[in-house]
């Protein structure tokens, strides 16, 4: 049998190392403890610091997850000088209660509360029966949660600290949070002459000196006491994007971070007056100006016009008899991705991919031609022959053809490259002609004939011509592309003919995607759809298409290192449509300010709202909103600084110098 080693130590020995281990305790008290406290008033004196101390001693009938939030965020309080800066601390003593414990303990509660209900109908006063009533119904179903294993029973007292450096911002500081708490209901009873029992309360010793201020809690309720919203959303390299509510700290998101976000989409929604489009226009500058990212813009409305003007970007307004064009045939040069998504460095022009585009433009016009099979086919064949006669191919050099100009420099003619024509709606069109007489297809001769309202001449003739863009003088001079801007604003707000109008939506969004989003895989891109519940709305016509193309967004852009932010003010929208669905499930960041009560429905069964978020969303004020990435959520409110809301006025336009 093995011999046990054991250390013997004599009493001498013993006393020495309780000693070590007295001076080492001490040493550590003297390091985190206070150096000083004394007595002063209604107060504790604790170092430089001065401190009141309260209990929670009223609560209010019926409490929701997060109703204490006011109490444990009342740290967020800013003062005149770091001097003065104060601090708030709460503490929390939860003891369980044995349930037989709890069961005799309700059982007693329950008949005093009859015993006064008993009175007071002798008494013939109807002051507090209610009350009485609704307190023993309360009591009996916790009693009956204790008794089928539902629920615990638990002692909770609730204790804060006030800190501050000077006695009279204590003051004040203390009468603010009172009042404060007050209008919840919550009732905070400072500690006068039992400031030092509240001050080893609230300090670390895990020791309750004053447990006559415990509550009788069940389950439920103990969940409502711990705060609803504290996370805390700040990433390295992202811009600025509204305030924590809560923290008052700047919340910081990094939208191209795929590391940190599935994509870089962006959802919002409020009703009309409540700070989403302002707060889209500070996120879109911001994102500009911080993160380089290029913007494209479809404004329906035309709320993005001054802003995009304010930072150096270009307004195209797309109406009849307007001086900007764009040729919905238009050809461009786009880099071929594997099946990964991922970039093989090949560019080439997609014929295909146009004529498809174009066979859906056509299906916004005339459905009831293009419905028809052999119609759709002819087409299709139409607009492939309408490319090859231009000569175009999937070679990016079929783009352009040689040209001869005479440079007076070098006194020479110099070969030099040129973009070729592109195809108009015209041509298109008598090539449907010529293909209906050759094969004798009297249906495709229809088709050709109905697109004479939309030919040139026609009264909806802004699609039948080449792309030209009414820009100023000094970016003509400059010889700029339109890419080239940092942010591109389609000013749609001159649409109103229901016929025209989901046809230059679908013309916009098909230039935007080709154009500007598949032609540059580097850098970043973002596109803005103001109103997007109109690109989804069966109340217009032709969102079927619009629908797509914004679900392609939503499904596709981050291939492209893209974002897509949709803003609407009516959820209700993308709720009841797949392509909403789609584009709410790939949209990693969601934002939700104020909503109308028939949306909110639509919200909560979405995303499984708590009461509280569901209140929140109902009663927040102009520029607050619930900001949910992937499991946080965060409240926040949309503040801009100074120079933001010049950027973003009408007045800064004037004093740049530049013409709305």
């Amino acid at each position: 049998m093995a011999r046990e080693n054991k250390t013997v130590l004599s009493d001498k020995e013993r006393k020495k190392t309780d000693q070590t281990m007295a001076d080492a305790c001490r040493d550590f008290k003297q390091v985190v403890g206070p150096s000083f406290i004394g007595y002063n008033e209604d107060c504790v004196k604790v170092d430089d610091n001065y401190v009141r101390t309260f209990a929670v001693n009223g609560y209010p009938p019926m409490v929701d997850v997060g109703f204490l939030d006011k109490l444990y965020n009342s740290n967020t309080q800013r003062y005149v000088t770091d001097k003065e800066k104060g601090d708030l601390d709460t503490i929390e003593y939860i003891e369980p209660v044995k349930d037989k414990v709890a069961k005799d303990t309700l059982t007693i509660e329950i008949t005093k509360y009859e015993t006064q209900l008993i009175q007071e109908s002798e008494r013939g006063s109807n002051k507090n029966i209610t009350w009485l009533q609704d307190k023993i119904w309360e009591l009996y179903e916790q009693r009956k949660k204790v008794e089928k294993n539902y629920a615990k029973i638990f002692i909770v007292s609730l204790f804060a600290a006030l800190y501050n450096h000077d006695k009279k911002m204590l003051d004040k500081e203390s009468r603010k949070l009172m009042s404060r708490l007050d209008g919840d209901q919550i009732i905070l009873t400072p500690l006068f002459m039992r400031d030092i029992e509240g001050y080893k309360t609230c300090s670390p010793y895990a020791v309750c000196s004053l447990p006559k201020f415990g509550r009788n809690m069940d389950t439920e309720a103990l969940a409502d006491l711990f705060p609803f919203y504290n996370a805390d959303i700040n990433h390295s390299g992202g811009i600025p994007v509204a305030i924590n509510k809560y923290l008052q700290k700047m919340i910081y998101i990094d939208f191209f971070n795929f590391k940190l976000l599935s994509n870089a989409n962006i959802f919002v929604s409020g009703k009309s007056g409540s700070g989403k489009s302002y707060f889209s226009s500070l996120l879109t500058n911001r994102s500009i100006l911080i993160d380089a990212v290029k913007t494209v813009i479809i404004d329906v409305e035309g709320e993005f016009v001054i802003p995009t003007k304010n930072i150096g970007g270009a307004c195209v307004k797309i109406s009849i008899g307007s001086n900007c064009m764009l040729n919905p045939f238009d050809l461009a040069v786009e880099y071929e991705l594997d099946k990964d998504g991922n970039s093989t460095g090949v560019q080439k022009i997609d014929i295909k991919g146009k004529v498809s585009e174009l066979i859906s433009m056509f299906g916004i016009m005339r459905p009831e031609y293009v419905a028809d099979g052999v119609v759709h086919a002819h087409i299709a064949t139409c607009l492939q022959n309408l490319y090859e006669r231009f000569g175009f191919t999937e070679n990016p050099d079929s783009l352009y053809m040689e040209s001869r100009y005479y440079d007076e420099e070098k006194e020479a003619y110099v070969n030099h490259k040129v973009k070729k024509i592109m195809p108009r709606l015209s041509d298109a069109r008598e090539e449907f002609f010529r293909y209906a007489d050759e094969f004798g297809d009297p249906l495709l001769f229809q088709f050709a004939e109905s697109l004479s309202e939309f030919a040139e001449g026609g009264i909806y003739d802004l699609f039948d011509c080449y792309t030209r863009l009414d820009l100023d003088e000094e970016h003509l001079n400059q010889e700029m592309e339109l890419t080239d801007f940092p942010c591109i604003d389609f000013d749609l707000s001159g649409v109103d003919d229901e016929n025209l109008r989901p046809i230059v939506m679908y013309v916009v969004m098909t230039w935007i995607w080709t154009r500007f989003i598949k032609t540059d895989l580097k850098t970043k891109k973002r596109i803005v759809c103001d109103e997007a519940w109109t690109m989804l709305s069966s109340r217009f016509k032709g969102t079927d298409y619009t629908a797509g193309c914004l679900e392609n967004y939503a499904r596709r852009i981050r291939k492209y290192n893209g974002s897509l932010l949709c803003i609407t003010q009516n959820f209700r929208e993308f709720a009841n449509r797949k392509e909403g669905l789609a584009i709410l499930s790939n949209s990693a960041v969601k934002m939700f300010f104020n909503h109308e009560e028939e949306d909110i429905a639509a919200v909560e069964g979405r995303f499984l709202l708590t009461d509280d978020e569901k209140q929140f969303i109902l009663s927040s004020v102009r520029g607050d909103f619930l900001l949910k990435i992937g499991k946080e959520t965060v409240v926040a409110h949309a503040q801009s600084f100074a120079f933001e809301d010049q950027m973003l006025s009408k007045e800064y336009l004037t004093e740049q110098g530049v013409e709305e």
